[in-house]
């Protein structure tokens, strides 16, 4: 699969809206791009204000009016969010760096915390035994 990123909206007045993404994403799937990875602005002085989950609206846009599969960026920082952003539509993958860089175990934790109760067994197997235990222990 081939996928580009852009930055969906800059956020100044007189830039590059939301319109010319679901354009862009258009032209780019009649040339055999899969997927839109939808990120923003990226620059100083925009007036983008960062809050949770606050780009995943334009993946969902350009997903629904280009007719292209999304990647969702924009501080989805709980397993929560990654999962209603993916089975409300919105997007087909989302991204987490900073969840990343902050847990490198994240999608493990993802698993467990979205329902998985077999979620230890993704761990490493130097790992996987202890994290069961302590799930054993903390059901009592």
């Amino acid at each position: 699969p081939l996928s580009v990123r852009i930055s969906s909206v800059d956020g100044h007045d007189h830039g590059w809206k939301i319109e010319d993404s679901v354009v862009l994403a258009g032209e780019l799937k009649s040339r055999g791009v899969d997927l839109i990875d939808c990120s923003a602005s990226g620059f100083a002085g925009s007036p983008l204000k960062p809050a949770p989950s606050y780009l995943v609206p334009l993946a969902s846009r350009i997903r629904e009016e280009a007719g292209i599969a999304t990647m969702a960026v924009g501080l989805i920082t709980t397993p929560q969010a990654a999962a209603d952003a993916i089975d409300g539509g919105h997007a087909d993958l989302v991204a987490m760096a900073r969840a990343a860089l902050d847990d490198p175990n994240f999608p493990l934790h993802a698993r467990a915390a979205l329902g998985d109760a077999e979620a230890w067994t993704h761990w490493p197997v130097q790992a996987g035994y202890a994290v069961k235990r302590l799930q054993d222990a903390l059901k009592g």
